[in-house]
């Protein structure tokens, strides 16, 4: 029965700490990669606290620091620290360099950091507000202090504050790349990456930084593919010019169909007229050989009846 309990009680401690880890690094994926922009380095906000300062001002705290620092970010996301151990990292450091380090592993652009203490377990919370860059860990301005009386008086404390910081605020990220595809014919659809983007004509595309395969398909013509890599702010054109399969001809000035391909033109064989002539010759033919069989017969005898039979013999 000891041997038991152990093995059961192993197996809940390791259980325990799979489900911490998995917490662990959602977090820290969520401060490294923004998650609508995964190219974008965000800016962090990290509140840490000593003392004894209440749960509901630490949360106030870093809920109105994300919300006044995201309209001066520049399209950056902007994401709190949630992760405790890294917390307590940051809260230890003793110089700019240690700081600068946390803040570099994170993928960070930077960070602004709120560090709360209260000494009692009653008065005001004193405050001070840093901007960190990552690796070297120096401030982008002079510390900032400022005090809160509870929770509710945090957005009001911190938004002049966090106006104050505009001038020193992180880069704005650059502009996504931009890719325009032009085909010789309408109704191509295009792919990039796989992913439809719709028919041709379409309108310039914002795709991400890296590697792209763009594809072109329509039905009579040949395929093509195309890979190329785009940078950040460039703005890039890709002509494609599609060729018609063999066996097909294609008029310059015929009309476009409703899928939007050039008029193809049809076989002599499934033309409408071609079978036409061809019934009514048959046709022709047929009553030639009828009249022939009837010439070649001898003249009818009067029917008593005085209705001619014709005296056919076979």
């Amino acid at each position: 029965m000891r041997t038991l309990a152990a093995l059961l009680t192993l197996v809940l401690l390791g259980l325990s700490a799979s489900l911490v880890s998995a917490q662990d690094a959602a977090v820290t994926a969520d401060i490294v990669v923004a998650p609508t922009e995964p190219a974008v380095p965000p800016v962090m906000v990290a509140v840490l606290a000593s003392g004894h300062v209440p749960d509901d001002v630490v949360a106030a705290v870093s809920s109105s620091l994300v919300d006044a620092v995201r309209p001066l970010a520049g399209g950056r996301p902007v994401l709190p620290l949630a992760l405790p151990a890294l917390r307590d990292r940051l809260a230890a450091c003793a110089d700019a360099a240690c700081q600068g380090a946390i803040v570099g592993e994170l993928g960070v652009i930077g960070a602004i950091v709120a560090r709360l203490s209260r000494r009692g377990t009653r008065g005001d919370v004193a405050m001070t507000l840093d901007m960190i860059d990552p690796v070297s860990g120096a401030s982008r301005v002079p510390s900032i202090s400022a005090s809160l009386n509870d929770a509710a008086s945090a957005p009001g404390v911190i938004a002049p504050l966090v106006e104050s910081l505009r001038a020193a605020m992180f880069s704005p990220p650059p502009p996504p790349p931009t890719l325009l595809i032009t085909v010789n014919v309408d109704g191509a659809t295009i792919l990039i990456d796989d992913v439809s983007v719709g028919r041709s004509p379409i309108a310039s595309q914002r795709l991400t930084p890296g590697h792209h395969m763009v594809a072109i398909t329509l039905v009579g013509y040949a395929a093509e593919r195309r890979a190329l890599d785009l940078e950040a702010g460039q703005q890039e054109r890709l002509d494609i010019s599609l060729t018609a399969l063999d066996g097909t001809t294609v008029a310059d000035d015929a009309p476009a169909t409703l899928a939007g391909s050039p008029r193809i033109a049809t076989p002599w064989y499934e033309e409408w007229y071609v079978w036409v002539g061809v019934g009514a010759g048959v046709l022709v033919i047929t009553g030639v050989i009828i009249g022939a069989v009837l010439a070649s017969q001898p003249t009818a005898q009067p029917d008593p009846m005085g209705i001619p039979i014709p005296g056919l013999h076979f």
